[in-house]
């Protein structure tokens, strides 16, 4: 059943694509969701500007959503081709989807570095971080909700880089 779930929180995020031919081969289970914090913060230290101000607040917001103590994470493996995360432009993406089956909530988390061409100039780079919270219905049916998270990090990311510009302007 949670085979299924996976692949309808694909489906259900990424309507222009279809994932149900996808296999169970495609996922892998997190050792532990110490494990799986760990991996995207270690992602996301790298690539989000001031991260670590910003990871306090992205980690407590998602435990009030699902908490994550009782959780079990899974990270998707794009195939060669033929999806959203292997598109021309993609860089490099990580794909996570957290399972509380007590709450019966989904947290699909996704992570993408794109640029606008097979070659990406410096600067020209986009970084994209979205979530979106799901809860399944007694039928088997998920409910995907966007969530507030996006939001939040859009507005962490502006005030980081207006402060970066209003620093550069003083030099």
């Amino acid at each position: 059943m949670v085979l299924f779930y996976l692949i309808e929180t694909l489906n259900v995020c990424f309507l222009d694509y279809a994932f149900f031919n996808t296999s169970g081969r495609k996922f892998s289970k997190a050792p532990s969701i110490a494990h799986f914090m760990q991996s995207v913060d270690a992602r996301l230290l790298l690539s989000v500007v001031n991260y670590n101000s910003f990871e306090v607040h992205l980690w407590a917001a998602i435990d009030v959503e699902i908490d994550l103590k009782d959780c079990v994470a899974f990270s998707y493996l794009p195939g060669s081709n033929g999806d959203l995360f292997t598109e021309p432009g993609c860089v490099w993406s990580f794909n996570n989807i957290v399972y509380n089956r007590r709450l019966k909530r989904i947290l699909f988390f996704f992570f993408v570095s794109s640029c606008g061409s097979s070659i990406c100039g410096a600067g020209r780079g986009r970084l994209q971080l979205a979530m979106g919270f799901g809860r399944l219905s007694c039928g088997g049916r998920l409910d995907v909700q966007p969530s507030f998270l996006s939001f939040v990090h859009q507005q962490h990311l502006r005030r980081s880089h207006n402060f970066r510009d209003r620093e550069s302007a003083l030099r």
